[in-house]
């Protein structure tokens, strides 16, 4: 963000790190404690044990269908990165409706090509958002 001049300072706006790529994403305390929020979440809500150290797969597109869902916690580094932009803490709450906008949409796709059943099995853990 630094060299983009989109900031003054080369520090963490949160923890006055050093702010590489990495840790505005992930190993910042405030960003880490967000991710925390955000796989407490999904482990609940799916059944799954991811860890924090899973994060990576947070970023990999997998082929296997129930982890499709997980490609939209993508969406956490997008949000991590408006609301740095905004000078504001990545906050669980606008995520959740920022990922719940996403999953209408979805939703709308699907239904409009008669594939309810593919979307419901797709996004089960989710439809708690809707």
């Amino acid at each position: 963000m630094h060299k983009r001049k989109f900031v003054c300072s080369p520090l963490c706006m949160y923890c006055d790190s050093l702010e590489t790529s990495s840790h505005m994403l992930v190993n910042c305390i405030v960003i880490q404690t967000f991710w925390f929020e955000v796989i407490s979440w999904w482990n609940n809500h799916s059944g799954e044990s991811l860890l924090f150290d899973d994060l990576k797969c947070l970023a990999i597109i997998q082929k296997i269908p129930e982890m499709h869902i997980l490609n939209y916690c993508i969406l956490g580094k997008r949000h991590i990165f408006m609301q740095r932009s905004e000078f504001k803490p990545p906050s669980f709450g606008h995520f959740l409706e920022f990922v719940k906008d996403k999953l209408i949409v979805q939703r709308s796709i699907s239904y409009s090509k008669g594939q309810k059943a593919k979307f419901l099995s797709l996004w089960k853990p989710l439809l708690s958002l809707l």
